[in-house]
């Protein structure tokens, strides 16, 4: 045998065990929605908040044909916020007083927002009021659908502030 070709075999005996292992570490992880997780997917929306990531926050609305937040399909929350960041000098959102409901295959994210706007001589509440997220698992293929991944996507929101729609309109 060619010394090229132990080499090629070694290379691919690498990848094979390299793809056992990610599958197992895959089967033993915890794929639940915990408080600390929720907590921080709430903290990861807030800085996409700040930094004007429309993107962002679209990958985590899930894109199911019957998913409404704030009454809005996805194609329309996406306009909303482009409005409405168009119209913001210095978007941001906190959200205090967060819990969390684990009712198995959903979860619900709930806590008080205020979304503020900012700038180098102004500071305004834009809005305020309380936000409940609707969460479930999804499996996603990876790695050329060898794998699925689970991932939690919201699939509805409700939103007892101001309308969302007049956001960015003047």
């Amino acid at each position: 045998m060619r010394k090229s070709s132990i080499v090629l075999l070694g290379i691919c005996a690498v990848i094979v065990l390299g793809l056992l292992a990610a599958y197992y570490s895959q089967l033993h992880s915890s794929h639940e929605l915990t408080t600390a997780r929720a907590t921080a997917k709430i903290h990861l929306l807030e800085v996409a908040v700040r930094n004007k990531d429309i993107g962002y926050i679209m990958s985590q609305v899930d894109d199911s044909p019957n998913v409404r937040i704030a009454h809005m399909r996805p194609d329309k929350l996406r306009q909303v916020l482009a409005s409405a960041f168009a119209a913001m000098h210095s978007p941001q959102a906190d959200v205090h007083n967060i819990s969390v409901v684990n009712n198995g295959a959903t979860v619900v994210v709930s806590g008080d927002l205020v979304v503020k706007d900012g700038g180098p001589d102004f500071s305004s509440a834009v809005s305020s009021g309380h936000l409940t997220l609707y969460y479930h698992r999804i499996n996603t293929p990876v790695l050329f659908g060898l794998f699925h991944q689970p991932h939690w996507r919201i699939f509805s929101a409700d939103w007892n502030g101001d309308n969302p729609n007049d956001y960015g309109s003047y």
